[in-house]
């Protein structure tokens, strides 16, 4: 919001330097004099870059963090469980970084931001230069300008969930190599476990309850994990939710916690926020549900273990 505010008063002053008065718009022919425009498209993109370097560091700190609590939390339970002790050490900076860095080149976390970055340079080029050369007032290019920068806003926001989540996997994975190695007289198999929600992509309602290889992998399609977020595929990573079960001895797990779609207090919420959305968005009534599902959140409730595509049956229509 702050580089919104920002831009905006960067694009009042343009407005006021450079007016057209037969337009209302920006002149063109002063904007483009003396290559004024790359001039100010390169005090963006300065700007921009620092505000990169900033959501770099906190997204990396929330992964360091991710990866040492499910290290220690995980550690923790498989102690208390089997009241062994399995020598777990808070983990150095070191050694979280080394074990949060992306070795597929192509989408370390600093790679990924670069991209973004100049993607949102590039689409404010293009909404700025569309803008002056239409003519348009300062209203209809301030539009612009947040189209472009709630895109930024939205793909940072992507990049650390999903980057959070790879780092919660990592933590889990090193965590179980100390258990290994203590209970190695013991079965221990790897079980996927999706989010038990309506919004489970395809592809992980297929791998949900799916146990790890003899290679210790997860396998979709030809693609290979050690455990969620980490094929290193975008379309199965980015977003993932899923977790993993261990299973000691081959025991699956009795009972599950899942989003209780059938509770009528949250039915009656939903139906509630439709109709406002529609009256009050001008919404069709698909464009109404998939807002307010996104809004209105259903109770958890504990219930027997079932796979994915069971419990799902269980649902029957949701509205």
């Amino acid at each position: 919001m702050y580089r919104l505010r920002e831009m905006k008063r960067w694009l009042s002053a343009l407005f006021e330097k450079y007016p057209d008065p037969e337009t209302n718009g920006i002149s063109r022919s002063e904007i483009y004099k003396y290559r004024r425009f790359e001039k100010e498209l390169q005090l963006i993109k300065e700007n921009i870059q620092t505000d990169y370097k900033a959501a770099y560091l906190l997204v990396y700190d929330l992964m360091s963090s991710q990866y040492m609590q499910n290290y220690l939390r995980t550690g923790h339970l498989f102690e208390m469980s089997t009241q062994l002790d399995m020598g777990y050490v808070i983990p150095k900076a070191s050694t979280i970084k080394e074990a949060i860095t992306n070795p597929i080149k192509e989408i370390t976390l600093n790679s990924t931001l670069n991209k973004h970055r100049n993607e949102t340079i590039r689409r404010i080029r293009i909404e700025l230069a569309q803008g002056i050369q239409a003519g348009e007032g300062y209203s209809t290019m301030a539009k612009r300008l947040e189209g472009a920068l709630g895109f930024s806003r939205k793909k940072a926001r992507t990049v650390a969930r999903t980057e959070a989540g790879r780092s919660q996997s990592l933590g889990r994975l090193h965590a179980m190599d100390k258990v290994k190695e203590t209970i190695n007289d013991r079965r221990l198999d790897k079980m996927w476990f999706s989010s038990r929600d309506t919004n489970v992509r395809h592809s992980h309602r297929e791998l949900d309850s799916q146990r790890a290889g003899k290679d210790g992998l997860f396998e979709y399609k030809g693609h290979k994990a050690p455990a969620p977020s980490l094929f290193g595929v975008p379309w199965l990573d980015i977003n993932c939710r899923c977790d993993t079960l261990y299973l000691v001895d081959g025991k699956r797990p009795e009972m599950m916690r899942v989003r209780d779609y059938t509770d009528e207090r949250y039915r009656q919420r939903l139906a509630e926020r439709i109709e406002q959305l529609i009256a009050d968005e001008v919404l069709t009534e698909k464009q109404a549900e998939r807002k307010a599902k996104k809004q209105v959140y259903p109770p958890n409730k504990v219930t027997e273990y079932r796979e994915y595509d069971i419990w799902y049956k269980t649902l029957g229509k949701v509205s």
